[in-house]
């Protein structure tokens, strides 16, 4: 007989739900130090940590605690005041969709709040800028505007020198002047204008925003920039910063104009077609007012299409009602941009999504991105 130590899940709040209107949603685990509690605190924070929704959770474990909550069965979990099961362990897919239909709200690709916009002083990154401000009109958002300056560093740190102070403060009237410039100086009569705020940045631009990226909603980047004199280099910092990013990333092509997302492509595969990273592009539909069509490439030989209809079907039934403006399509073609190029031509796209995979050094050498392959277009 095989024994295994248990150990009690770590709370992430010393929180006693008493803190109405702090803005994050209180998730009570009633817990019995079983390893069906140490499994039902494991998913709980594996969907926490990618739907990325404001929280506190609150354990508790004595038998008065779950009378006063009319909890008779352990494990249980209570979402606000609401017990959504006790006695059993809910599967992953499950909390997600509990966690979606009571908070999509919460969600950051819901929310937008603020859209982060990297310039670099080039007419491309300007344009960048008047389609993020025409988007967060639209939707209702904020604009951070963020210049990373690179040129007197030590290493990978900006100097502690008072003439690297001062030349910070000239980039940021630079800064300042770049989007007054840009910008239309008033907006639509009785249309909310986005709060606009800067900030200067400091050490190699690809790493600076990488590690920024991990405090923002959505980034929003040229394609092309000041680097952007060879097209197969992308704007090298654009192309590493979509690749790494903490965040979502939209990158917007040299001169697009924004009319706003109607129609989206998800290119979908068996690595792409995860179900939370469904949920989150999801949200992003709802919040801009877009339909998604789920698009897969095969070749005409291709035998696992029933495994990739069953995996649609299944992930698209934890969505919420409301997300559920989906539709599957499948496609045939060797050159799987090609036939997506001839698919979003022909259905008027204005959006392609694509999800990024980590991979090792050796495989990021050797692999053919469809990701890459799409950027460099």
């Amino acid at each position: 007989m095989q024994e295994k130590s248990i150990e009690k899940p770590v709370s992430l709040s010393g929180c006693t739900g008493s803190c109405d209107g702090c803005g994050k949603i209180h998730i009570r685990v009633f817990e019995n130090h079983s390893l069906q509690a140490w499994q039902l605190n494991d998913h709980l924070n594996a969907a926490l940590n990618v739907l990325k929704i404001p929280h506190k959770i609150i354990s508790a474990a004595a038998p008065e605690d779950a009378r006063i909550f009319g909890v008779t069965q352990f494990p249980a979990l209570m979402l606000e005041k609401d017990l959504v099961c006790e006695g059993y362990v809910p599967t992953l897919q499950q909390i997600v969709a509990w966690l979606m239909e009571r908070y999509i709200d919460h969600l950051k690709l819901h929310r937008l709040q603020r859209l982060t916009v990297p310039v670099d002083l080039s007419g491309e990154s300007g344009n960048s800028l008047r389609f993020a401000w025409e988007m967060a009109k639209s939707i209702g958002s904020d604009i951070e505007v963020v210049y990373v300056m690179d040129s007197i560093f030590e290493g990978s740190r900006a100097s502690s020198s008072g003439f690297l102070a001062g030349y910070g403060k000239t980039m940021q009237s630079e800064l300042d002047v770049f989007i007054k410039n840009t910008l239309p100086e008033s907006g639509e009569h009785g249309v909310k204008q986005p709060v606009i705020t800067s900030k200067v940045l400091f050490g190699f631009p690809d790493a600076s925003l990488l590690e920024y990226s991990s405090q923002c909603d959505f980034m929003v980047i040229g394609a092309t920039g000041r680097s952007g004199f060879n097209k197969r280099l992308l704007g090298s910092v654009s192309a590493e910063v979509s690749r790494a990013a903490h965040c979502a990333v939209l990158l917007v092509p040299q001169n697009a104009v924004w009319y706003g997302f109607k129609d989206m492509v998800y290119t979908s595969n068996f690595d792409s077609l995860d179900p939370l990273r469904v949920v989150q592009t999801a949200a992003f539909a709802t919040r801009v007012g877009a339909h998604i069509s789920f698009v897969h490439v095969s070749p005409e030989n291709e035998t696992n299409e029933a495994q990739l209809e069953e995996k649609f079907r299944v992930i698209t039934s934890l969505l919420p009602p409301e997300l559920r403006k989906t539709t599957m399509v499948k496609i045939f073609g060797d050159e799987v941009m090609e036939s997506l190029y001839e698919y979003t031509t022909s259905h008027k796209t204005d959006l392609l999504v694509f999800v990024t995979h980590e991979r090792r050094f050796w495989e990021n050498l050797l692999h053919k991105s469809i990701t890459s392959e799409a950027l460099l277009d």
